[in-house]
């Protein structure tokens, strides 16, 4: 199966992904990975969300998404009490161990970690509830009360991590439940979800509910990112946030077009990751494999690495991407791993071994003197000066005294013969 095929399928697999985990409630069937969560209030409010963003961030270390979440919380003028009070929720899902679509699914890992809130600039100790003896499909909430006046918006903000959906091939997706939004007063005000992802990612599958804002590649302290942005106003989702993605670079299973081995590198440049089945590559194989290839193979297999980050991005955004040492190899330079350029250096070594040697090239010609007079005599021309050297010298006296002898013999024998020169 060719590249561009696999990922059509694989696209379409995450998306029945998203499709199937937006069928879960908020407090209904466990959902995949971890899920982050807007706020709920536990019943009906008077209270609005004005604005609410959330950066969801990858963390490639945990495998992983931070979460950092602001909400600012208003009481509409019309509204009739002068203040309100709610106690909000975030449910915590943990994964099915059950789900065929998360198989890295760890039931014994926390959803949430390192969770932290604040109302305005005071911290706030949040309360995890338990569910009731028997009741396993209702999962743990963390509950924060908040009062807010009339004319005084609150600001909630919040940080916490949570285990990112793993898909087989090194992907990774996160969700964000926003549904259920039916317990606040009005639509969400002005709804922005800021993802951040390797930039080597060029398999996304985006959700189509919101629309995208924008699209750019950051440079970080910790290297380079894709930082997708999504943003909705008078919004009322009727399904939850979820993105999924994978590197650019998958070719374990599948073909890079022009280069027959690109598996058999990859096996050697990609290492498998822990608990990945995958037979090791010796040198030897490898170099017996390449040296079967032809030039314009080789040339295929480097300038494939290059091609697989381009699919996803347009030329101007490769063009506006950081500078690079060997930018001049390719727009998508910046974009390769350390892995990759291992890749590209081994097959550079190889296409010039394998490119035929060069004709040598002559030295220019020395200015030469003027010749000296040749010696006349026997019907030859013997130059005793200028150029040749000695031993031609004598080589060509030696000729010339036979070609005089064999006249003289034939002479003798009355056997004429036209005079000829020395060879």
């Amino acid at each position: 199966m060719r590249r561009q095929d696999l990922r059509d399928v694989r696209r379409a697999v995450w998306l029945a992904c998203a499709c199937l985990g937006a069928a879960s409630a908020v407090h209904a069937e466990p959902a995949l990975g971890g899920r982050a969560a807007l706020w709920q209030p536990q019943k009906h409010t008077p209270l609005a969300i004005k604005v609410h963003s959330v950066e969801l961030s990858f963390d490639a270390a945990q495998h992983a998404f931070a979460v950092a979440s602001r909400t600012d919380l208003v009481l509409p003028e019309e509204a009739q009490p002068s203040a309100a009070s709610a106690t909000l929720a975030i449910v915590e899902h943990a994964c099915d161990d059950h789900s065929e679509l998360d198989d890295s699914c760890d039931p014994q890992r926390l959803a949430f970690g390192s969770l932290s809130a604040s109302i305005g600039e005071r911290n706030t100790v949040m309360e995890r509830t338990r569910p009731a003896r028997g009741d396993a499909e209702q999962a743990p909430a963390w509950l924060l009360p908040v009062h807010v006046k009339k004319g005084e918006p609150v600001s909630v903000e919040q940080r916490y991590r949570v285990p990112a959906v793993e898909s087989g091939e090194r992907g990774y997706g996160v969700a964000y439940l926003l549904r259920g939004v039916s317990a606040w007063s009005k639509p969400l005000g002005r709804t922005t979800i800021k993802v951040s992802i390797p930039v080597y990612s060029c398999l996304v599958v985006e959700p189509q509910e919101i629309p995208r804002k924008s699209r750019r590649v950051v440079s970080r302290e910790d290297g380079l990112w894709l930082e997708l942005v999504y943003e909705a106003y008078q919004y009322t989702p009727k399904r939850d946030f979820e993105l999924f993605f994978e590197p650019c670079v998958v070719p374990r299973d599948t073909e890079m077009q022009g280069c027959p081995v690109s598996a058999l590198l990859a096996r050697k440049f990609y290492p498998a990751q822990e608990g990945e089945e995958v037979e090791p590559v010796t040198d030897q194989q490898l170099t017996a494999a390449v040296s079967k290839l032809s030039e314009k193979e080789l040339v295929a297999c480097r300038d494939g690495v290059f091609a697989a980050y381009a699919g996803y991005y347009t030329e101007e955004e490769l063009k506006r991407l950081p500078a690079h040492p060997k930018a001049s190899r390719s727009y998508t330079a910046p974009l390769l791993t350390a892995a990759d350029w291992e890749w590209v250096n081994y097959l550079d070594a190889r296409i010039t071994v394998s490119k035929p040697a060069a004709a040598p090239v002559a030295p220019p010609a020395a200015a030469t003197e003027p010749k000296a007079p040749a010696a006349e005599g026997c019907g030859c021309r013997v130059t005793v000066g200028g150029a040749p050297s000695g031993g031609a010298t004598v080589l060509g006296l030696a000729l010339c005294l036979f070609v005089v002898v064999r006249r003289r013999f034939r002479a003798m024998s009355n056997a004429p013969e036209r005079e000829r020169d020395c060879p």
